[in-house]
């Protein structure tokens, strides 16, 4: 009987070195190595392979289908991979999965994963550093959309009027006089902290208000009840 042959680089290098390798390295290798849409492809593969099977092994997963993310091809390489360990511990008959493009299989052993380790994660890296300079490029790049406080507070004291200069002949001139500090001498608060030894703190307080007198009883020896007033 001729077996069925397939055309999948991913199934074809699951299919050579699953049974040497853990699923670990595994995705490690394939994620590593092939696309979110490449992984997705082989999956779908391998369910429909499933699905046209005159009798089929039972207890396999189902297809599920991941939403988009960052660990989507993660998660579709896992279901993959979950699927093929099931139907070999199943010893379902599969067809044979060959390359069309010899270039598209990875030449390193799931056991040497490093080198793809270290390509994903410094995809990653590249990655999340591009998604940060667009950040920081976005930020220099905003416009203030409004002046800086100390430019509003020069424009509104320029806009304010100047007030005259009090009369001391005046009776109202002198009072705005006895109001305003000396000259040199700073506002009210610096006067207070030069004359702070000169200030004297008060003992008394405000008296508490008598507490209302409460009358307790009745009167019944005149046969009336206790009236008050406040």
């Amino acid at each position: 009987m001729e077996m069925q042959c397939i055309v999948s680089e991913v199934l074809c290098y699951t299919q050579n070195h699953f049974s040497g390798a853990t699923r670990d390295n595994m995705v490690t290798a394939l994620t590593g190595c092939y696309n979110e849409d490449e992984i997705l492809i082989a999956k779908n593969l391998l369910f429909s392979v499933v699905d046209g099977m005159a009798s089929k092994p039972d207890g396999l997963s189902r297809n599920i289908k991941r939403q988009g993310g960052e660990n989507k091809k993660l998660q579709d390489c896992r279901d993959m991979l979950t699927l093929y360990r099931e139907l070999d511990q199943a010893k379902a008959e599969l067809p044979r999965f060959v390359a069309a493009n010899l270039a598209r299989i990875p030449t390193v052993k799931p056991g040497e994963v490093d080198i793809y380790y270290m390509a994903v994660t410094v995809a990653n890296l590249s990655t999340q550093l591009e998604k940060v300079t667009a950040r920081l490029a976005a930020l220099e790049n905003q416009k203030p959309s409004s002046p800086p406080f100390s430019s509003q507070a020069a424009a509104v004291s320029r806009s304010w009027p100047e007030l005259p200069t009090p009369n001391p002949d005046s009776a109202l001139g002198l009072q705005q006089t006895l109001a305003q500090p000396e000259s040199g001498t700073g506002n009210w608060a610096s006067i207070a902290l030069n004359n702070a030894a000169e200030w004297k703190e008060s003992d008394k307080r405000p008296a508490r208000p008598p507490a209302p007198i409460r009358v307790k009883g009745s009167r019944n020896d005149v046969g009336e009840k206790l009236k008050t007033v406040p």
